[in-house]
Parts: structure tokens; C-alpha cells; sequence
């Protein structure tokens, strides 16, 4: 597998091999068009153009990447907000 070109550590280690601890399961799926969307318009781009081909493969795929990377860096820092607020509370009782 090559390398992935983001490249997000966590305590030096790469992030993925982090699992995301007390996660709750929301049961919700969705499909690509809508993983494709969502990172269309957080990336600022133009939703015809991306449906009609008007991206770089390459751009596309790399877009979608880093969304995905995003979301588990997001994911990361707020489990870690939560495990501070934990310990902070315990520490006040």
C-alpha cells in the first residue's frame, strides 16, 4: 500500500491505527454521490463541473482523500476534548 500522502500523526504514529475509543454507532450510512457532495461543498468546488467530469481524476480522488482524513482527525480531537472534560470533572469532585 502506498504511503498516504497526508500524512497525520498522532503521538508520531500514523493516525489510522488509532482507534476511535467509547465511539457511539449513529447507524447511519449514505451512499458515495452524498460523501461526494458533502466534500464539494466543503471544498468550495462547483457541484456541475464535478459531475460532468470537469476535475482531474486525480483531484477528485485527492479531495475525496482528504475529506475523509478530516472527518477522523475531527473525530480524534474530539475525543480527546472529551477524555479532558472527563478528567477535569473527576478532578473537581
Amino acid at each position: 500500500m502506498p504511503p498516504n500522502p497526508f500524512r497525520v500523526l498522532k503521538h508520531g504514529l500514523p493516525i489510522e491505527d488509532f482507534p476511535i475509543r467509547d465511539a457511539v454507532d449513529p447507524g447511519i450510512t449514505y451512499s458515495p454521490i452524498f460523501e461526494e457532495l458533502s466534500a464539494v461543498k466543503d471544498y468550495g468546488l462547483d457541484t456541475e463541473r464535478w459531475y460532468i467530469g470537469g476535475y482531474s481524476a486525480h483531484l477528485m480522488a485527492t479531495i475525496i482523500a482528504h475529506h475523509r482524513m478530516r472527518g477522523l482527525v475531527d473525530l480524534h480531537v474530539e475525543q480527546a476534548r472529551n477524555e479532558k472534560a472527563n478528567r477535569d470533572a473527576k478532578r473537581k469532585k
